[in-house]
């Protein structure tokens, strides 16, 4: 099962790890898991946009894991509460994906799993946004389709200075409508000038003066800048101008709202309604689901409204999470560290009585007195090792029960309990404030926000809605933090991996074990067949022992005559390589000639190889491949084949850096400037991954043995290996996937 984050970075590209999600959290101090700023219990996380501005206007949320789409709500347009006075609108919308993870030791074992995505945007706003972007009329952001020079305010007396904007760079349009310009003149051609915000920089990919322009660029994020739109004069085209600039970042109507039906090709219901599809819509990880929807709500019962565009993601379960499953979570690690709790009793708000939230409760409270503060809750969300992300708690969920059962109402209660013990501080006594004309105003107006948020909870609780009979869900599930699916993909158990490499020391085989299914996703060694031809060239690359090893160069005088280097300095070849005879040869020989030989083994040598001067030859590659130089180089000696698939030549190892600094962040090593390091087992592991994505194997391989031949072509053409490679690949297949009816070809 594949997995993905639920939203991606601002230019389009997916987060590399969780941190980088959790920094953007850290600047949002609401919608958090298992507490929210309310003091009360919350199933998942939001992401609004005062953090993810491009998930409202033009980059989608994203499926978290491959699923069914089995469920959802959508709205043509928002429904709206009435307050007093103000009337406001939100987002009831939502989809709800199904997933299934298989056990990975028993075939006939499973764990289902939801993942909710709550407050999607409504089918009018999308279309609207499509519609205004087609007819150019309301441009909100844009990307740049080339470089382009940026200058400070026309009229200004840094106008003259430019900064270039690179390629790709994303830009906010202070007026979408592009009617407010400045008019200036660069070198007498008169131009109109817009007023925009940069918001992403791209990369200069210019030779000229690159660090200086990449620098001056990325200064400016953030900023608003003023560029040249439109030209003026002779045989120009203003709107040509414009769209050989730059090109509009819009919105597309999410690929689900018309995949329904028993064909997936007719529009979904649209009319406010929880629908369960006649048959589950099939999701891939990363697939576009929508856009962050609008939310108004009342701050207070003062009536004061705020607005924000927000997502709610939730991860639950309707059963109790097997250990298999949370052995997946982390990374196929045996301590997993997850602390599983039934709160199932919980009335949802964090109170003495409640015994669910007393441990949250401590850990937050940090000055002791009791109260949990604005700043211990900020100060525990922010927390680089919150313990709430490790906890799985069965709760009643909050898309359950209409407002009279609801547990919100106990929220509701406690809230306005803490508000009046705050406004009696301000009377001379608690009886004062009780008896006093203003409690009567303030309880008449807690009551009517009090209905105004029953309503919004039965216009937004769904799970009531569905028929049980086509989808079961329970009053009380099992919450996960959301980010913690993204932990785990495609993994090998203990068991299996011992049967893979039954001879292998036992530490060092759940070394290795750890490693890959830390990394089996990231580099989409995820199924059964490429698992099985990765592990199949490793086993013969570096043994059954898996102790990463150098390349054997133990060559004989006829075996370097083959090579490139010694077809044109042949002589050296007798100087460099073995000579031996077997014992046999060595029986017949006088008294004196066998003073000539020693015996290593069951041979006889007289003279042994010379390996590091057979290196420099051989491999010799100061510029990257292979180069004809007498008497070899020192690059050849350390860039011979070394880690779990031998890599070889300088320009590998550097390709290979460059692949696993960009996929696995902090990766702290480096192969080319110390490529010993190679001999370590996690360096020496993580170089066939690498060397596996730069040769993209993945796409050669499929579940037989010529696509064993063809993996080896890649790995090492010219081995006499091959049939033993092929052994390795059956042999691994039939431990993966269980089946014991796989033929040895």
């Amino acid at each position: 099962m594949k997995t993905a984050f639920p939203i991606c970075q601002v230019d389009g590209s997916q987060f590399n790890d969780v941190s980088a999600l959790k920094v953007l959290l850290n600047g949002q101090t609401s919608g958090r898991y298992i507490i929210s700023k309310g003091r009360g219990w919350h199933g998942g996380i939001h992401f609004n946009n005062r953090i993810a501005f491009w998930a409202q206007h033009f980059q989608p949320v994203q499926a978290m894991a491959d699923g069914e789409l089995v469920a959802y709500r959508m709205a043509e347009e928002y429904p709206t509460t009435q307050y007093q006075e103000t009337t406001s609108s939100y987002s009831n919308n939502f989809c709800l994906l199904r997933h299934t993870f298989q056990n990975p030791d028993k075939e006939d074992e499973s764990y289902t799993f939801y993942s909710l995505y709550m407050h999607l945007q409504s089918q009018k706003e999308i279309q609207d946004s499509i519609t205004a972007a087609e007819s150019a009329s309301q441009i909100s952001y844009i990307r740049l389709k080339k470089n382009w020079n940026s200058r400070s305010e026309p009229g200004s007396a840094d106008f003259d200075k430019k900064v270039l904007l690179p390629k790709d760079s994303i830009l906010k349009l202070i007026d979408p409508s592009r009617a407010t310009v400045t008019k200036d003149k660069i070198r007498n051609t008169e131009y109109d000038f817009l007023k925009v915000k940069v918001v992403c920089v791209g990369q200069y990919v210019g030779n000229k003066d690159k660090v200086k322009i990449q620098n001056e660029a990325d200064q400016k994020l953030n900023q608003e800048v003023w560029l040249a739109i439109k030209q003026y004069g002779e045989g120009t085209n203003p709107e040509e101008f414009w769209n050989n600039l730059a090109e509009p970042l819009t919105k597309q109507m999410p690929p689900w709202h018309t995949q329904n039906g028993p064909e997936n090709n007719l529009p979904i219901v649209a009319d406010g309604t929880v629908q369960v599809p006649e048959l589950p819509m099939n999701i891939k990880a990363g697939e576009h689901l929508g856009y962050l929807g609008k939310y108004e709500y009342l701050k207070n019962a003062q009536g004061n409204i705020d607005q924000e565009y927000r997502v709610h993601l939730e991860v639950f379960s309707n059963d109790r999470p097997p250990e298999y499953f949370l052995k997946a979570l982390a990374g196929g690690q045996e301590e997993h560290g997850f602390q599983v709790i039934d709160g199932s009793s919980s009335t949802g708000v964090m109170e003495p009585a409640n015994t669910f939230f007393n441990d949250i409760r401590r850990a937050i409270d940090t000055d002791n007195d009791g109260q949990i503060s604005e700043n211990e809750l900020v100060a525990f969300y922010q927390a680089a090792t919150n313990r709430l992300e490790k906890v799985i708690a069965k709760h009643p969920s909050e898309w359950y029960s209409k407002a009279e059962e609801h547990w919100f109402n106990q929220v509701l209660a406690m809230s306005q309990k803490l508000t009046e013990a705050s406004l009696s501080r301000y009377f001379d006594s608690t009886e004062s404030y009780m008896s006093s004309e203003f409690r009567k105003n303030f309880v008449q107006s807690y009551d009517s926000f009090a209905i105004h948020e029953k309503e919004r909870i039965d216009n937004t609780s769904w799970m009531q809605d569905i028929n049980p009979e086509k989808l079961e869900l329970k009053p009380e599930v099992w919450h996960f933090w959301p980010f913690t699916i993204g932990s785990y993909g495609y993994q090998i158990s203990k068991e299996k991996m011992a049967a893979l490499f039954p001879d292998a020391p036992e530490g060092k085989r759940e070394e290795v074990r750890i490693l890959f299914n830390a990394n089996a996703e990231l580099f989409e060694i995820n199924t059964h067949e490429r698992a099985a031809q990765f592990f199949a060239q490793i086993r013969e690359e570096v043994g059954d022992s898996l102790l990463g090893k150098e390349e054997d160069l133990w060559y004989s005088v006829e075996g370097l005559r083959g090579k490139a280097y010694f077809l044109t300095y042949t002589t050296e070849a007798d100087q460099l390589g073995y000579k031996r005879i077997t014992s046999d040869e060595y029986a017949i020989l006088s008294e004196q000639d066998k003073g000539k030989y020693t015996k290593r083994k069951s041979y006889y040598y007289s003279q042994f190889p010379q390996e590091y001067e057979i290196a420099k030859r051989v491999y010799a590659c100061p510029n990257g491949y292979f180069e004809l130089i007498q008497g070899g180089d020192e690059s050849g000696w350390l860039y011979r084949g070394k880690g779990f698939i031998q890599l070889t030549w300088l320009v590998n190892y550097k390709d290979v850096q460059k692949v696993l600094e960009d996929k696995i962040k902090g990766f702290e090593f480096d192969i080319v400037n110390n490529p010993e390091v190679l001999l370590e087992t996690k360096v020496g592991f993580l170089s066939a991954l690498g060397f596996w994505e730069l040769k993209k194997i993945n796409n050669v391989v499929d579940g037989t043995i010529e696509s064993t031949d063809r993996v080896t072509d890649i790995v090492n053409k010219r081995t006499p290996s091959r049939a033993e490679r092929r052994q390795h690949f059956l042999d691994a297949y039939k431990v993966l996937t269980g089946r014991l009816d796989i033929i040895d070809e």
